[in-house]
């Protein structure tokens, strides 16, 4: 089965016979449509990095090769459920859900990457950071959510995994609203900062995870970042 053949075929003497519990063929009609649009914004993001400079090429191609691996195991998840017995889709779709939603977080972080490397005035520049702050905001929710299905030991070590990228968040917020109270000839110095709490912001992710190599979340080596002009007035 290639890669972008459907994963849930709905012809066949098999599937006709097969028994289907209320709401199920709507589950994997949403699931195909998810890691369709994935794929589609995965490739998009490819393409894009290759006109970004040196070291946001590196970064997001790095995010961009992990989600393409990531990708490739959901894929194989869903197809072995919907092979296996009806249960067996019943007991993976909302973990394969929550897998969806990391994807589309760790995409949604690797476009505002692109758009940060691109911005050339400070309104675009703020708009990028603020993608990406939100998009870190949600992971973190996310783990707080995962965290409260979980054992007490487990709950507690991912409330703390949580709560470490809020205040990483919250530190990047703060660098950002006091570049943008200042005056352009002024902000240009607290420009670095900014991009000194998103990488930060990065690294407490990829820890949150528990491994820094985890799929979409880069660790503690990272490309150095370089200097884009500064942001014009906008």
């Amino acid at each position: 089965m290639c890669e972008d053949e459907p994963l849930f075929a709905s012809s066949g003497a098999a599937n006709e016979q097969a028994p289907r519990r209320r709401g199920t063929t709507t589950d994997q009609q949403a699931m195909e449509a998810r890691l369709a649009d994935a794929s589609t914004r995965i490739d998009e993001i490819a393409s894009r990095a290759q006109e970004a400079r040196d070291d946001t090429r590196v970064r997001v191609q790095q995010r961009v090769n992990a989600l393409r691996t990531r990708q490739t195991e959901v894929r194989a998840k869903a197809r072995a459920a919907v092979e296996a017995e009806i249960e067996a889709w019943d007991d993976t779709f909302a973990d394969l859900d929550r897998e969806l939603g990391e994807m589309d977080i760790e995409i949604a972080i690797a476009e505002s990457q692109l758009a940060l490397d691109s911005a050339d005035d400070r309104a675009t520049f703020e708009a990028a950071v603020g993608q990406q702050i939100e998009a870190y905001r949600a992971y973190a929710e996310l783990l707080g959510e995962r965290a409260a299905s979980e054992t007490e030991g487990t709950r507690v070590r991912g409330d703390a995994a949580a709560e470490s990228i809020r205040v990483a968040t919250a530190t990047a917020v703060g660098r950002l609203q006091r570049y943008h109270d200042l005056t352009n000839e002024v902000a240009g110095s607290l420009r670095a900062g900014v991009l000194a709490a998103l990488d930060d912001l990065d690294r407490t992710a990829a820890r949150a995870r528990g491994k820094g190599d985890a799929p979409g979340l880069l660790g503690d080596s990272q490309p150095t970042r370089t200097e884009g002009k500064e942001p014009e007035d906008g």
